[in-house]
């Protein structure tokens, strides 16, 4: 996904779905139920990289 602000690029991000199995909760500090962790393919969305250029850092803009 590329954010513009006007004609300008201001930011991007990128992901995709955790494959089923994906072990990406291996390093809970504390015991939780398997059907908690246990990844199917679709149940998460991993962004991967985000990005935003420094023209447009730390602004705050009121919501339209």
């Amino acid at each position: 996904m590329v954010g513009y602000d006007g004609d300008q690029a201001a930011d991007y991000a990128y992901g995709a779905p955790l494959a089923a199995g994906a072990p990406w909760w291996g390093g809970l500090l504390t015991d939780v139920a398997p059907d908690v962790t246990e990844e199917t393919g679709s149940r998460t969305y991993a962004l991967s990289e985000l990005m935003v250029r420094a023209p447009w850092r730390r602004r705050l803009q009121a919501a339209a």
